[in-house]
């Protein structure tokens, strides 16, 4: 009976073994699921995983949070946050020490982000009380205090008179927050029918420039309401232009606004800012308004110019001089021989015609200015 009951133990102690290993596979597995950012590190409340290290912790230990995704119910996490390289999901800054953790979904809190009070008074917005809020995924604010432009993180606000303060620059002392009173807001038109406000790209903001359709960092002015971005340095671009492609009127800069136009140079649709000529209904990509091309004159098409360009240099929004070529979208075909131009060819941005340098007939006249005085004639060549 003895032995019996030894054995027993000791299959109860193999159980528990079992279980404690498979418990901390679960947890190593929500940590490599994770949402990896960036540079690489881990930001947590991406999706729901099952923490079961954590549900012997008794309710009085633990936090309750409202977030947009769920009600996030935080306990302590002891574990050395370097192991895991781990960004509060409150503030977006990185952990050092303990902090708190989600059950839910492996979302990490800083302990002094995981206590905030939920409404609080502050020194940069005294005639009210602002209320902690955490925004929906996709929508930005741009914090009062430093003028970062913030994604998916809380803020304190207040609703009448929308005003955020991102959690960072709502903890800081009064004396600290007398320099950020002296911050000023900075607001320009350009190419759109609402002011742009300047802001500071901050780490995580994947947006591209209206202008340059490269990815935005650094100094910004944007619309946050159309999720219109700009760089600083794109703001000298100029709003009118009179452009080789069509001479007869100058270009002005215009923000269609969802009514989309098709470009001319590259026949894609434009549905937010470009050149735009009201009198022709001509319209052209900022992106294409810049791209180097090189000029041809023939007797084939008297009535234009005709541009080379490079199939490859045609990105989503317009034709851009890419260190990376892109696949042929089909959207040139050659007017004599009918194929698709996939590579370098010939066309007249005014007429919609293309033309392959293959297929291009040699003229039957030229002039070469340094070498001779009188034109070269094409002809057959006889042998002797």
């Amino acid at each position: 009976m003895v032995n019996f009951l030894r054995v027993e133990e000791t299959s109860l102690e193999a159980i528990t073994w079992v279980v404690l290993q498979l418990m901390k596979a679960e947890l190593n597995s929500a940590s490599t699921s994770a949402k990896m950012v960036d540079d690489g590190d881990v930001k947590g409340d991406t999706k729901c995983l099952a923490l079961v290290k954590y549900t012997a912790i008794p309710p009085e230990n633990q936090i309750k949070l409202k977030g947009f995704r769920h009600e996030h119910i935080l306990v302590p996490d002891d574990e050395e946050s370097e192991a895991r390289r781990a960004y509060c999901s409150w503030c977006d800054g990185k952990i050092f020490g303990p902090g708190y953790i989600c059950q839910q979904c492996s979302g990490n809190w800083h302990i002094s982000c995981a206590k905030s009070p939920p409404q609080k008074t502050h020194f940069l917005h005294s005639q009210h009380t602002l209320t902690m809020f955490y925004p929906h995924y996709f929508e930005y604010f741009i914090c009062d205090g430093c003028r970062d432009l913030c994604h998916d993180v809380a803020t304190y606000h207040c609703r009448e008179c929308h005003f955020f303060l991102d959690m960072k620059c709502a903890s800081l002392p009064d004396d600290q927050c007398e320099q950020l009173k002296k911050t000023e807001s900075k607001t320009i038109y350009f190419c759109h029918k609402h002011k742009l406000t300047r802001a500071n790209c901050a780490r995580g903001i994947k947006e591209k420039c209206k202008v340059c359709q490269l990815r935005i960092s650094s100094a910004t002015y944007c619309c946050i309401n159309c999720n219109f971005f700009l760089h600083e340095s794109c703001l000298e671009t100029p709003q009118e232009i009179q452009h080789q492609y069509h001479l007869q009127h100058p270009l002005l800069g215009r923000d269609f606004d969802g009514n989309p136009k098709n470009c001319r140079a590259c026949n894609l649709q434009i549905w937010d800012i470009a050149y735009y000529c009201d009198i022709c209904d001509f319209a052209l990509h900022f992106t294409c308004a810049t791209y180097l091309t090189s000029t041809l004159k023939h007797e084939f098409h008297r009535e234009h110019t005709l541009f080379s360009f490079v199939a490859s240099d045609l990105g989503d929004q317009g034709f851009i001089q890419s260190l990376e070529p892109q696949p042929s979208k089909g959207n040139f075909c050659c007017e004599t021989c009918g194929n698709d131009c996939s590579g370098s060819f010939y066309r007249c941005v005014e007429c919609n015609i293309n033309r392959h340098l293959e297929c291009i007939p040699l003229p039957f006249k030229v002039q070469q200015e340094d070498h001779h005085l009188d034109p070269i004639t094409h002809g057959k060549c006889s042998r002797r």
